[in-house]
């Protein structure tokens, strides 16, 4: 993404796990070119990164895979003595797919190779607000536990009184907490589905965009760069649902929201010339949600792709709203519009191809049409029967 010379830059304080002066330069201009201002120390053993972790607070720690003293993985051990919660990311010239998707397994927030540093600034930016969602999650938890003690006191006031009027029926109470227990160790399950799925997703997309960097023409690359974002969409509404408390159901104008940041950011498009106006006020179970946006990924993928050629600026708009039982998804922008002979159902494009499968799921009706760009819309019931 280019950027503005005299844009600010954002402050971040990272230790560099480096034995190489230069790779590390390397990596700090790369911070600064993805809009960083890095204050850093360079550190290449074991003794020294206890030493910085003990001594200052980091927003951000990048590691070598292999030093002469030790290795990413043994760095990524001391990290956890310390029980720090901030990005932990691998930056090396030699980490294989297997050895990466170990590192990831094992914790590694992300791994991105020195052949391909404009990944390194993106994926830095996405695991500090990953790392941020992570400790407001833990302060609102905090909040909540405090909560908890003040009612479990209010609770057991009341209890001693409800336990005189309950004397003559232990059995109700009895069944009524059994059923309590069950609907919670349920939603406790649920939860933990979702968020092993979405770090099973997030393992295939680091995997799919190592691959991509690794292929050996543009036409994989690329092929292998629209997969992963394919993948990713998924993971971000299993990410939203680990998070919401909500049990299968999908707030979608914040998906939108988190979807259309990724793809802009993936695609290196500059937010100032490309506008996105986005309406969309509907909630959707899961099994609509997931093809919807599916949809809007590959919508709005073909769009940055091909509708503002020569870095033309542009707008896209998206509307989803819900009226009498049924959903209403309008999507278009201001760009070059669709061929003359375009038709959907014959595409040799394998995007729309998936646009007119994942319509079908949804027993959607669909319509496309050029009006001052590209235009689709998508009308289908509540839920799929």
């Amino acid at each position: 993404m280019n950027r503005p010379p005299d844009a600010p830059r954002e402050p971040i304080e990272v230790l560099i796990v480096e034995d190489s002066e230069d790779d590390a330069l390397l990596i700090l201009g790369s911070l600064r070119e993805g809009g960083f201002a890095p204050h850093y120390e360079r550190i290449a053993t074991p003794e020294q990164m206890r030493e910085a972790l003990a001594a200052s607070p980091w927003r951000l720690i990048l590691s070598d895979y292999r030093l002469p003293r030790f290795n990413a993985l043994e760095a990524f051990a001391i990290y956890r003595e310390f029980g720090l919660d901030i990005p932990f990311l691998i930056v090396s010239g030699v980490i294989g797919e297997e050895t990466a998707v170990a590192a990831m397994k094992a914790g590694v927030h992300d791994c991105v190779s020195k052949n391909n540093l404009g990944r390194l600034a993106p994926a830095v930016r996405r695991e500090l607000r990953d790392a941020e969602t992570r400790l407001e999650r833990e302060r609102a938890q905090s909040e909540l536990r405090r909560s908890l003690t003040e009612l479990e006191q209010r609770n057991t006031e009341l209890h001693e009184s409800r336990e005189q009027l309950l004397a003559l029926n232990r059995d109700l109470d009895r069944r009524l907490e059994q059923l309590e227990s069950a609907l919670a160790e349920k939603e406790v399950l649920f939860k933990e589905v979702q968020h092993r799925v979405k770090n099973n997703l997030q393992v295939i997309s680091s995997l799919l965009s190592l691959q991509a960097e690794q292929a050996g023409s543009e036409q994989a690359r690329a092929a292998l760069a629209e997969s992963r974002d394919r993948v990713r969409s998924m993971a971000l509404i299993h990410e939203q649902l680990s998070h919401s408390g909500h049990m299968a159901e999908i707030e979608f104008a914040q998906y939108t929201g988190r979807l259309t940041r990724y793809l802009v950011s993936g695609y290196r498009t500059n937010p100032e010339r490309i506008r996105i106006d986005s309406a969309v006020d509907v909630i959707l179970p899961l099994d609509q949600a997931i093809p919807c946006g599916l949809i809007i990924q590959e919508l709005l993928s073909n769009s940055l792709k091909h509708a503002f050629p020569n870095d033309a600026s542009g707008e896209i708009s998206i509307e989803f709203h819900e009226s009498d039982g049924e959903y209403r998804l309008n999507y278009g922008d201001n760009g070059t519009g669709l061929p003359p002979d375009f038709d959907l159902s014959r595409s040799a494009s394998l995007g729309m191809q998936l646009i007119s499968d994942l319509a079908a799921q949804l027993r959607a009706e669909i319509k496309y049409f050029n009006s001052g760009g590209a235009n689709f819309e998508l009308r289908f019931g509540k839920r799929v029967q």
